[in-house]
């Protein structure tokens, strides 16, 4: 019985053994399984990822390809579209290209028809002449074309050559005239003493006149008491003469005392202040231009310049204004700017000599330069620069240039509107004189001449020479400041009426 019972137990252990055993093995399988479960899943979800990523990325692909393409496509098309434009415009270029050939054409064809119908009445009425007749038309016909064919050369070449000339001279003329300061005279010729009360008169004029007649017999001047109250008019022709007589009444007014005595006392006085200012004003000019080697006459002839206006222009002021446009016009030509300058300050000398009233200023001035050994060229622009001479050097026109611009400026000089008057009358005269000319009209200030002509009796080409006929016809016969443009206007006008 013990034995069946430890039979038994060992049996149950047994099975009790086996049966853990298998359930441990169970266990372990089933871990297993989950474990290659687990693995399995996260394979698949690997795989399925990279599968989704691929896939992503050929989508991406695809669609960059179809963008891609889509642009090509695109621009493509844009390409297309501008040449498409570019032949549009082109075929509409052509197209009007066409109508103008095809309008020239139709207009050569009415004039060859023109000319058929007018040749067939020529050949009509040349059926009549005999050779010499159509001979002496011809050569008439050909005349007339090769000179219509000549005026047309000369104006194209004038025209041209007028063109580059006048950029030319108004480059340099600009370029001097830019460089140069100037200033609007202010003063009068006149020369006006005022005075404290018109009891002065009675003392200027003295017992009998004594005062005055001394006064008048010292100076060389002559003394205008009139009605003006408390002014007393200075007149001489020599300027410097009235500058001493002014100084001099002044002095005499301020002292008071006023008899032959004092009188000739001041006047002396008056002499010598004015002598040494005239001839300080000649160094200050000589000194702005920068010359050398001037002797001491000509400084002080110079010097009086100052005392000497020209349509209220002071003299001085002027030749010093040319001298430096002389100068500056030489450097732009490449000429000595020494010489010029000394042509442009002494070019009026000659309008400070008292003593030579006989000649014109510009001889006068030559032959007074000439005498102090004055360069001959120098001497010949001072001569020739209002035609009294004949030029022989190049800085005679630089000078009369010169001398034209300081004149003309704006505000230089005050003309009379007398002398005003009369030369625009003269523009407008001289106009209406050229045959075919309708009326003509003096416009801008008389800087300008505006002409109407008959169109039936001038043409075109004969309207461009009467322009150039009359302006050399002005600048013979005419003075006048600045320049004077000739507008030749030939008009035709066709008018009918509806019923």
């Amino acid at each position: 019985m013990e034995f069946w019972y430890y039979f038994f137990a060992g049996v149950v252990a047994t099975l009790m053994l086996v049966w853990i055993t298998a359930r441990l093995w169970m266990r372990l399988v089933k871990n297993k399984a989950r474990h290659f479960v687990a693995l399995s899943r996260r394979e698949v979800e690997l795989e399925s990822q990279k599968a989704r990523a691929q896939a992503e990325q050929q989508i991406r692909e695809l669609r960059e390809s179809a963008e891609a393409g889509a642009r090509q496509r695109e621009r493509q098309i844009d390409t297309r579209s501008a040449e498409v434009a570019v032949r549009v415009s082109e075929m509409e270029r052509r197209e009007r290209q066409f109508e103008r050939y095809l309008g020239e054409l139709e207009r050569k064809h009415a004039a060859v028809q023109a000319d058929a119908t007018r040749y067939r009445d020529r050949l009509r009425a040349l059926a009549g002449l005999d050779e010499k007749a159509i001979r002496a038309q011809l050569r008439e016909e050909v005349a007339l074309e090769c000179q219509q064919e000549l005026a047309a050369l000369r104006n194209e070449i004038l025209s041209k050559s007028e063109t580059e000339l006048h950029e030319d001279a108004k480059r340099i003329l600009v370029t001097c005239m830019q460089r140069v300061s100037t200033e609007v005279p202010q003063e009068l010729g006149a020369s006006i003493v005022k005075l404290p009360s018109d009891d002065f008169k009675g003392r200027i004029i003295g017992k009998e006149g004594r005062n005055i007649r001394c006064f008048e017999a010292a100076t060389g001047t002559t003394l205008m008491i009139d009605e003006s109250p408390e002014t007393v008019l200075v007149s001489s022709f020599d300027p410097v003469r009235r500058e001493i007589a002014r100084s001099a009444l002044e002095a005499l007014i301020i002292d008071g005392r006023i008899h032959p005595a004092t009188i000739e006392a001041a006047v002396k006085k008056a002499e010598q202040s004015v002598r040494e200012d005239v001839y300080a004003f000649g160094e200050r000019a000589i000194e702005h231009v920068g010359l050398k080697s001037v002797p001491r006459e000509i400084v002080a002839q110079l010097g009086r310049l100052n005392y000497h206006f020209s349509n209220n222009q002071n003299t001085l002021q002027h030749a010093v204004e040319v001298a430096d446009l002389c100068g500056l016009l030489a450097a732009e030509l490449g000429l000595d700017v020494n010489l010029a300058k000394r042509a442009g300050l002494f070019h009026d000398i000659g309008k400070a000599l008292t003593d030579d009233l006989d000649t014109a200023h510009a001889e006068a001035g030559a032959a007074l330069l000439k005498r102090h050994d004055e360069n001959p060229k120098v001497v010949n622009a001072v001569g020739a620069h209002h035609d009294e001479m004949i030029v022989q050097s190049i800085y005679a026109p630089l000078v009369k240039i010169a001398d034209h611009l300081s004149a003309t400026r704006p505000g230089a000089r005050a003309d009379a509107i007398e002398g005003y008057i009369s030369r625009v009358q003269a523009l407008e005269s001289l106009a209406r004189g050229f045959e075919g000319v309708l009326d003509a009209y003096a416009v801008q200030a008389g800087r300008e001449i505006r002409v109407l002509v008959e169109p039936e009796k001038i043409s075109d080409s004969q309207a461009r020479e009467l322009s150039r006929q009359m302006r050399l016809r002005i600048e013979e016969q005419l003075t006048y400041p600045g320049s004077i443009r000739v507008t030749i206007i030939r008009e035709q006008r066709f008018t009918d009426l509806a019923k």
